[in-house]
């Protein structure tokens, strides 16, 4: 479940945002966050769709994320899954995959990281200055606690504006 942030939320978060982060942080600092507390973070910062003239091709990108777990059973691993759809909603490719181990000795964390991949994609599939969506799910014990969603074209490299992670709107 994500939860609504309180303000003292809302500036650990903006902290991280800030360049705070890269290390786990072991509480919440006895803030009042409550077990099943889930917040997460996204940005893709750069993305390069090339096609082969077989319609095969490679999604080279990378994604930057913030999380911010409390779970009193531990912290499990974070997945994810990150495909390509085509402007039909077809699934062109996809890749699930443990994004973060556990740390059940831990019970809070409050991390940043970034993740390059490379997805790649079977002939047939792409089109020549085509437009695609880069879909980004995460879960945590099965349950989704973040998703992104960007549009990314064929033969022109996407770059965001800002290196930062979004400041939660919530």
């Amino acid at each position: 479940m994500i939860t609504a942030l309180n303000p003292l939320r809302l500036l650990i978060l903006s902290a991280l945002c800030l360049g705070l982060g890269g290390c786990g942080v072991d509480d919440f600092a006895d803030d009042g966050v409550e077990d099943g507390f889930r917040e997460s973070l996204h940005l893709l910062t750069a993305a390069d769709l090339e096609a082969e003239a077989d319609g095969s091709g490679a999604l080279t990108f990378e994604y930057r994320y913030g999380l911010g777990i409390k779970d009193d059973e531990g912290i499990d691993e974070v997945r994810w899954v990150y495909r390509l759809v085509s402007a039909e909603g077809e699934v062109l490719a996809e890749v699930e995959q443990q994004m973060r181990e556990p740390q059940l000795e831990k019970t809070e964390i409050l991390v940043e990281g970034r993740r390059s991949r490379t997805l790649e994609i079977e002939p047939g599939r792409l089109s020549p200055g085509g437009e695609y969506v880069l879909w980004f799910d995460l879960s945590y014990r099965g349950e989704r606690i973040g998703e992104h969603l960007e549009v990314v074209q064929e033969g022109i490299p996407y770059q965001a504006a800002t290196d930062e992670l979004p400041v939660p709107s919530r």
